[in-house]
């Protein structure tokens, strides 16, 4: 009779386990970072000499549905998302800075070309004052556009550097949140030999979140612990202990918004600054050249029409004018010709129409600024395409995950009736030994 009484109560129990995680369940139907539980049964030990009978159910624990795995592929995905997203957003300003137009009115192209129309001008008329002062005009105009231009470029750089900052500050915040979850997750494993769910979600959670913002390989420790290590090999997390990323090293790190900031960074604006200040100096070093060569209406041999302010962060920031007085300009090409002598000023404007090796090829001005234009193009392109598709990648890593972790209410309402059901069976199989205990009784 005891061992039937001890049947309906371990019943009674694992029936009331299930219904409360079942409950449990469908409160976090809305909570996306919530695993689903299930309680662990066993088959309690058998009883009895000759005849062995069952002794009910064993309760155990209450698991999460969690493959890690999956979990793995998921945050691996959420990483390289962030990474493409991140270079997206750069390579769209970069593309929109410099986005080729022949009719743009703050086209560089354009102010270049109006530059030499405007030494053409001088050629055909070098007498003119109008003329020699359109070209110092165009050329301060070329000139304020390099500078907009470089400058807009040094504060892309320095939002990038403002957004690093903050991805380190947040990989830390997360490193130390997730070490110290590790030693709560053990000490409440090594009492209580049950598992911390609520612990291990946050945990699991605190991980994606990180993965977001930098590339990380996580590797579980004694089944307990994770350890987490960075694209570099350096490690983040050991157990209990976490070590700080400081913002050099972050420069190197690949994956997430800090890895996609970094090498937007240090690749395609960084190329951009390169190539805007290659051509700059182009400009500066051929117009010079033949400038320095001539004569002015004066019959002084010409002094550089353009100069690099000292101190400047780059060419293309520090180009200007260096002539105020439209005399200055040197059309001809010898100090006894007259005013009327042009051939200095043919010169000055076939520059134009000429290539120069400009970076690594040799090319036309035009040419080169339309490279430049052309690159970010292409990159902006490939970056999209990588976008869309990492982003299918995510989603149906994150249908897979929800799919196994995630609450489905159908699925726990069903459970809901079947545990109810079978907490009224054990509650009749109590009933049952009591009336047969009350009959015994009656019988002595």
């Amino acid at each position: 009779m005891s061992n039937l009484f001890s049947i309906a109560t371990s019943g009674l129990r694992n029936a009331n386990a299930q219904l409360a995680t079942t409950s449990n369940n469908l409160d976090n139907y809305t909570n996306k970072n919530y695993s689903r539980q299930y309680v662990t049964s066993t088959e309690a030990p058998q009883s009895g000499g000759v005849i062995r009978v069952g002794s009910g159910v064993f309760t155990s624990n209450a698991e999460r549905y969690y493959d890690a795995t999956l979990n793995n592929q998921r945050n691996s995905s959420y990483s390289s998302q962030a990474d493409y997203t991140a270079q997206q957003d750069g390579l769209n300003k970069l593309d929109k800075l410099y986005t080729y137009s022949s009719t743009d009115s703050t086209s560089l192209d354009k102010r270049i070309n109006e530059f030499f129309s405007a030494t053409s001008t001088l050629a055909q008329d070098p007498t003119s004052t109008a003329a020699r002062q359109t070209v110092l005009s165009n050329g301060q105009s070329m000139a304020n556009l390099f500078n907009s231009l470089s400058s807009q470029l040094q504060t892309y750089e320095s939002t990038a550097d403002a957004t690093i900052k903050t991805n380190v500050e947040q990989v830390n915040k997360y490193g130390e949140q997730i070490s110290q979850l590790n030693e709560k997750i053990s000490k409440v494993r090594a009492e209580t030999n049950a598992e911390p769910n609520e612990l291990l979600d946050a945990r699991d959670q605190a991980v994606a979140e990180l993965s977001k913002i930098v590339g990380v390989d996580v590797i579980a420790q004694d089944g307990t612990q994770l350890n987490i290590s960075l694209s570099d090999g350096s490690t983040l997390v050991a157990g209990s202990d976490y070590f700080k990323l400081d913002e050099t090293r972050a420069q190197t790190l690949t994956g997430g918004t800090l890895g996609g900031t970094a090498e937007f960074r240090n690749g395609d604006l960084a190329n951009a600054r390169t190539n805007l200040s290659n051509l700059a100096q182009t400009v500066v070093t051929q117009v010079n050249a033949i400038q320095t060569q001539g004569y002015d209406m004066d019959g002084q041999q010409g002094s550089a029409l353009f100069e690099i302010e000292a101190n400047a962060p780059d060419v293309a920031a520090g180009i200007k004018v260096a002539l105020t007085d439209p005399r200055k300009l040197a059309a001809a090409s010898a100090s006894d010709s007259g005013e009327k002598d042009n051939r200095n000023a043919l010169l000055l404007a076939d520059l134009q129409n000429q290539r120069f090796q400009i970076g690594n090829t040799e090319m036309s001005f035009s040419e080169a600024y339309a490279s430049n234009v052309s690159a970010v193009g292409t990159a902006v392109t490939d970056i999209n395409n990588r976008v869309t598709a990492q982003g299918k990648v995510t989603a149906q890593l994150e249908e897979k995950q929800q799919s196994l972790s995630g609450v489905n209410t159908d699925e726990e309402f069903s459970n809901l009736m079947q545990f109810q059901t079978y907490y009224k069976a054990n509650s009749k199989i109590l009933s049952t030994a009591m009336t047969l205990m009350d009959t015994i009784l009656q019988l002595n």
